[in-house]
């Protein structure tokens, strides 16, 4: 608090100039996003000169030994160039950790984020102001003609008439004369689905319900906004008694709305309700994560029939908007894959089983010899084939295909050169509403939504939807037994950043919000910090079978095992099967992170098994500031490494690594 208080006052400003670690690597340009390497001026405001609006509201997030993680929350106030003043909701995240010798600050963030309100925020013809912002991402859309643009900001939704040059704010949990403290809590999304000509939209809220008909449920509202009556009415209404964070992460992430038709993926589950008689039925089952891929109008979804990822003969593209569907189907021993979408056409690739390899460690390289794409009409429009060149991974940006392409050595792969393949349009101007970054003398970096149909003056009017419209009977009780399982959830920050599927993807995340990954059971999988030095005592190696089985048996007997874990590697079992079967361990395996990351597991008190060759694992036990200890699996003896040298080996054996949690 007292840090805080510095910030406001100049005059004290300097005496906390010694917690602060600024360098060349803080932005100065933008106050909506500030941390501990930005300069003093930059943590103080600048110019800024911000008020504090409310209650500073304190949050601990969490307390070690030595470490506390606490984050504040309040609004602040600031004067624009209109003689008047804008709202920001300011979040601040602390780590500090506590010596004999006093506090350090570890980690500052500090994020702004403007409310909008309407006033003085059409800034030209052609440009909605959104001023200061921590992301440049918004969630923006527009009828065909770019007569109606609707947008969220802070947890509302709005939309701008160009025509009439009207503002009105559609959905919101804030009241016109509160003190926000229930309104605001933010725990919902709201999601554009479908702008209408005449500009009604359909809109979806999915979260934690503030205020109204479901206050304090949890669960998904379609809603439907009349333009011309001014009003909402809610279509229908799901519970779902689980978490916000859960909630976000595995329910709506596929949703669409064709005339009187509903689709929604909830829990690897594709269903579609009736809207006049509430009929729900079950579409899809085992959508998991890199099965299948959805349009970028959400109204078509392409999925693998056996919901293996590595291993269908067949994908299924189901349009969502006609109810109509098309099998594409893989030559004999052959697999496909659904990779994504440019727009409407759909991106799949082609592999020979027998080019499909998998690993005892658990890694898995899928060489696709051949990369297709499909039009909205199930034609073949281009197909893309090396000789002697395999396809692993794809990245779709826009209306380009990133392409990560391997060749075959010895009985594996080997990284090559990328490739890419470009859509024909992708320098056509599209006519669609976006947004844009604009820089101010007074207030630095401002986020702005280009109209797409500009308007003669910025006189603009303002009004608000009636309130909402409930009617009978559209709650809607799903009766299936969802788990919830198979994903990571990552805390950085001080608040929730999101989940994977993918643990390598989690930890990833988490390094850079500098946080916790935890899993679907809130049990600590991986954390950003450890300790300076660690080393695991009482390890027994074992030899007499391959690398990998000596490594996976020292794990297993380390832990406690009670059954012979090289018999049951010889029977086909990969490691992590065979850490899996020890109470209360959960064995993973990692590819592609790098050792530092993996060194988290050993501070944790957990062996780490590395493969540093072909078919030769060591297993890591101790490291400190400069070098690491290690098991060599093959032979048991016990050596050890500079940080530098070991991060060269784990590279060249491809970083892949085994280690579990409890």
């Amino acid at each position: 608090m007292d840090f805080n208080a510095c910030t406001f006052d100049d005059s004290r400003l300097k005496e906390i100039s010694g917690y602060l670690e600024t360098s060349s690597s803080g932005d100065n340009t933008n106050y909506g996003k500030v941390n501990i390497n930005c300069s003093l001026s930059q943590v103080g405001w600048g110019d800024l000169d911000p008020y504090v609006e409310s209650d500073i509201i304190p949050e601990v997030i969490s307390v070690d030994d030595d470490v506390a993680i606490l984050r504040l929350s309040y609004r602040v106030g600031a004067a624009n160039d209109y003689s008047s003043s804008d709202t920001y909701t300011v979040s601040e995240y602390y780590r500090i950790r506590q010596t004999n010798s006093g506090f350090y600050l570890l980690n500052f963030e500090r994020e702004m984020n403007q409310v909008f309100d309407a006033r003085n925020d059409l800034t030209s013809t052609a440009k909605i102001n959104l001023g200061i912002n921590s992301s440049t991402d918004v969630n923006c859309a527009s009828d065909e003609k770019g007569i109606y643009t609707y947008f969220v900001n802070q947890g509302s939704l709005w939309c701008f008439n160009s025509s009439s040059q009207t503002f009105t704010r559609v959905f919101s949990f804030k009241g016109e004369e509160t003190d926000s403290v229930r309104e605001g809590y933010d725990a919902h999304n709201i999601k554009i689905m479908k702008i209408e000509d005449n500009g009604d939209a359909t809109f979806l809220v999915s979260g934690y319900m503030n205020r109204g008909e479901h206050e304090g449920q949890v669960g998904v509202s379609l809603c439907r906004y009349s333009y011309s009556d001014n009003d909402v009415t809610e279509r229908l209404f799901i519970p779902m008694a689980i978490p916000y964070n859960i909630l976000t992460q595995n329910v709506g992430g596929v949703s669409y709305v064709s005339n009187d038709k509903f689709y929604i993926l909830i829990d690897e589950t594709l269903y579609s309700v009736d809207l006049v008689s509430k009929e729900v039925m079950t579409e899809i089952t085992g959508l998991k994560e890199n099965s299948y891929a959805v349009s970028d109008a959400g109204d078509a979804i392409a999925y693998s029939v056996s919901g293996d990822i590595c291993n269908t003969d067949t994908i299924r593209v189901l349009n969502m908007s006609n109810d109509s569907a098309y099998e594409l189907k893989a030559d004999e021993a052959d697999t496909l894959r659904p990779l994504g979408y440019i727009d409407s056409d759909f991106i799949y690739g082609m592999a020979h089983k027998e080019d499909i390899v998998s690993d005892a460690d658990g890694s898995r390289t899928y060489a696709m010899y051949k990369v297709g794409i499909m039009d909205v009409d199930y034609n073949i429009i281009k197909q893309y084939e090396q000789p002697d060149i395999y396809v692993s991974d794809t990245e779709v940006e826009g209306k380009r295909i990133t392409l990560t392409r391997i060749v075959k050595s010895g009985s594996g792969y080997v990284s090559t050169s990328i490739d890419q393949l470009i859509n024909k349009d992708e320098n056509v101007v599209e006519n669609v509403v976006k947004a844009d970054t604009i820089s101010t003398d007074a207030r630095k970096q401002e986020l702005y939504i280009d109209l797409i149909t500009k308007v003669n003056d910025i006189s603009v009017s303002y009004r608000t939807s009636g309130e909402i419209i409930f009617k009978d009977n559209t709650s809607l009780e799903l009766e299936d037994e969802f788990t919830w399982d198979g994903r990571y959830y990552v805390y950085g920050y001080g608040t929730f950043q999101g989940s994977r599927t993918q643990l390598e993807s989690a930890i990833t995340l988490a390094y850079d919000t500098y946080g916790t990954v935890v899993d679907s059971d809130s049990k600590p999988v991986w954390k950003r910090y450890r300790s300076a030095q660690t080393s695991i005592d009482g390890v027994s190696p074992v030899i007499g079978g391959s690398s990998l089985e000596n490594a996976v048996t020292t794990v297993c007997n380390y832990l406690g095992a009670d059954y012979n874990a090289a018999a049951y590697m010889e029977q086909g079992y990969t490691a992590v099967q065979t850490m899996n079967m020890i109470s209360g361990v959960h064995g993973i395996s990692l590819t592609g992170i790098t050792y530092e990351k993996a060194l988290s597991y050993v501070g944790e008190g957990s062996l780490v098994i590395a493969k540093t060759g072909e078919d030769e694992y060591i297993i890591i036990t101790a490291y400190n500031s400069s070098e690491i200890a290690y098991i060599e699996a093959s032979s048991g003896a016990v050596k050890t490494m500079s940080m530098n040298d070991a991060g060269k080996m784990f590279s060249q054996g491809g970083n892949i690594y085994v280690t579990y949690y409890k």
